[in-house]
């Protein structure tokens, strides 16, 4: 069996002994993200479009909102590539990248938090392809996550590091970036929050193959990232002496032995989280398949990814 395949049954295996699990999705998150969501569909097909290819325009939108309890001023930046039909999409896709990440910044400055949004998607006919709900509620629940503590993140010189590795192309500098990045709590709870919004319009998407419910769990970010974190472990922990100096220095491990205890820790928590979401899914979407079961606690018949 080839490594990817090992660590996919590994993932599956440890995802399905964790699904007896409870999960409580952020209510507050769900409700202000859907304001940003309404807020850009309503108006981005009313910007002037660059147009970039037939049947395909690109939009910016600039707007502000107030969020949360507190109505933290969030300023939003949002491009849109959206094109006339599937087929359009398809050509354009095959022969061209488009920019889709989106990022989040809270700044404190005294009493006074900066938060800024940057939100980049793809839409067909103004119908936005279900991640654009994946990443719109990742980078609200960044903000809410902050919001709550009333500061920046508490580990925030790391990240800059982070933020400056995860793109080099020296492989050794990128790779360690990428699994501290992956490992830390807060990326973590963004992409396992985000899951329940991108299923939910996935299945009920008009222009996305949904396949099974188990399919397009593994679709999303979360189950990926989960996949990549494992798979950087694996690579990491079988060349120790190639990536002990810029994990311990850069990243302020300070023994090898601590980061090999944090990243396992990271990787039982991210699975676990994930299994949470799962099983809320699987219980909130009905979707018409064939489902695999599994006998919970107090004879309750729980789902298990296939």
């Amino acid at each position: 069996m080839s490594k990817n395949l090992l660590i996919e049954k590994e993932l599956k295996d440890e995802i399905n002994s964790l699904i007896l699990e409870e999960l409580t999705v952020n209510d507050e998150v769900l409700k202000f993200s859907k304001m940003v969501e309404d807020y850009i569909i309503e108006n981005i097909p009313q910007k002037q479009p660059f147009n970039f290819s037939n049947g395909g325009g690109k939009r910016d939108l600039d707007f502000s909102l107030k969020l949360f309890d507190n109505n933290l001023k969030v300023n939003f930046h949002v491009t849109n590539f959206n094109f006339k039909d599937k087929q359009y999409f398809n050509d354009y896709n095959k022969k061209y990248s488009m920019d889709l990440e989106c990022k989040s910044v809270y700044n404190m400055f005294g009493k006074r938090a900066i938060c800024l949004c940057f939100i980049n998607y793809l839409s067909i006919d103004f119908k936005p392809l279900a991640k654009f709900y994946e990443d719109v509620y990742h980078e609200i629940n960044h903000l809410f996550q902050q919001n709550m503590e009333k500061h920046t993140y508490s580990d925030s010189s790391k990240y800059a590091n982070i933020s400056t590795n995860i793109y080099s192309e020296n492989e050794i500098e990128h790779n360690s970036a990428e699994i501290v990045y992956l490992a830390t709590s807060y990326e973590q709870d963004s992409y396992i929050s985000s899951v329940y919004n991108f299923v939910k319009h996935k299945i009920h998407s008009s222009f996305d193959n949904i396949g099974k419910i188990d399919d397009i769990l593994k679709e999303s970010d979360a189950y990926n990232k989960i996949y990549r974190l494992k798979e950087l472990f694996n690579v990491i922990h079988n060349n120790k002496t190639v990536y002990s100096d810029i994990l311990l220095k850069t990243y302020g491990f300070e023994r090898w032995d601590r980061f090999d205890k944090h990243i396992k820790n990271a990787i039982k928590r991210f699975e676990k989280k994930f299994a949470k979401v799962a099983r809320k899914c699987k219980s909130d979407f009905l979707v018409n398949e064939t489902h695999t079961w599994c006998e919970g606690i107090n004879n309750k018949m729980l789902y298990q990814i296939l």
